[in-house]
């Protein structure tokens, strides 16, 4: 009791007299903790709750569908890109949403379009999946699908991009809306018909 803060001149306590264990998150008031008091590059996407992902890019080169699986359940947004994509059919790419469960292959309302440098246009629905428009084996894709939860398990979709194919040149766009039934961790990119097979480009997702 006989060392007051009466005693302490102001300047006397400097940051080398405090040992490094003795500042503890007792010692710190919670309003002394603010956005000034952390350095903007202590911020990194490891320290974050919920941050933003890319997951490792999968070669759509072979077989007849990509799958993304492990997504958290925190996750409320997807965005599904695709660069260079191709197919050996004519069939739409179908991006479809699964629970533990397995993949929700029905109850989509989705459509999906293109209009070409010539001035040609055209759209369809689909109903197996989130539609991106394929027309062509020769088509060449490249865009995002961007995925969000709208509330509890029903997601909306909608995408943009373009292809090209022998003598014209294309601009997509699309969207979409399903309900599934349990919490939303897989994600498959595959066709309508589900047995044309991928052979250029890739695929990759990010989630946040």
């Amino acid at each position: 009791q006989g060392i007051t803060s009466n005693e302490l001149a102001s300047n006397a306590v400097t940051t080398v007299k405090i040992a490094d264990f003795n500042v503890t998150t007792v010692k710190i008031a919670d309003l002394n903790v603010t956005t000034d008091k952390i350095a903007d590059s202590n911020i990194t996407p490891t320290k974050l709750s919920q941050p933003l992902t890319v997951a490792t890019a999968k070669n759509s080169t072979s077989g007849t569908s990509i799958d993304f699986t492990g997504i958290p359940s925190w996750v409320k947004r997807v965005t599904v890109m695709f660069n260079g994509i191709s197919t050996n059919g004519i069939t739409r790419i179908a991006v479809q949403l699964g629970t533990s469960s397995g993949f929700t292959t029905s109850g989509y309302i989705s459509f999906c379009g293109y209009i070409s440098s010539a001035g040609s246009q055209d759209a369809s629905s689909v109903t197996n999946g989130f539609g991106w428009w394929n027309g062509s084996s020769g088509d060449i894709e490249y865009g995002h699908m961007t995925i969000t939860n709208i509330s509890a398990n029903s997601w909306v979709s909608s995408c943009s991009g373009g292809f090209s194919s022998p003598g014209a040149f294309f601009a997509t766009s699309g969207g979409g809306s399903v309900s599934l039934s349990g919490t939303f961790d897989r994600i498959r990119i595959t066709t309508t018909n589900g047995t044309d097979i991928f052979d250029a480009g890739s695929i990759n997702i990010m989630y946040e």
